[in-house]
């Protein structure tokens, strides 16, 4: 995770938002008043859905069986 200061944050805004996007790697922003993670909407959009997915008790069974099954136990599908 590249790590960057505030003040540099706000001065390279719009190259560390391009950055983020293409290369999907977050920034933090460290400042006095707290610390901040730049992350890309795709990314972000990934995180809210995996937590979603993960705080319900069914879906978080559903997804551990999924990882679990053998890959020779799947049905396959052709398109």
């Amino acid at each position: 995770m590249k790590i960057i200061n505030a003040t540099n944050a706000r001065t390279n805004l719009f190259s560390l938002l391009a950055t983020t996007s293409k290369s999907d790697e977050p920034i933090l922003i460290q400042s006095k008043k707290g610390d901040c993670v730049l992350v890309s909407k795709d990314d972000w959009d990934s995180m809210e859905e995996t937590l979603l997915l993960l705080s319900n008790p069914r879906g978080r069974k559903d997804i551990l069986e999924g990882l679990n099954t053998p890959l020779s136990e799947c049905v396959h599908i052709e398109l």
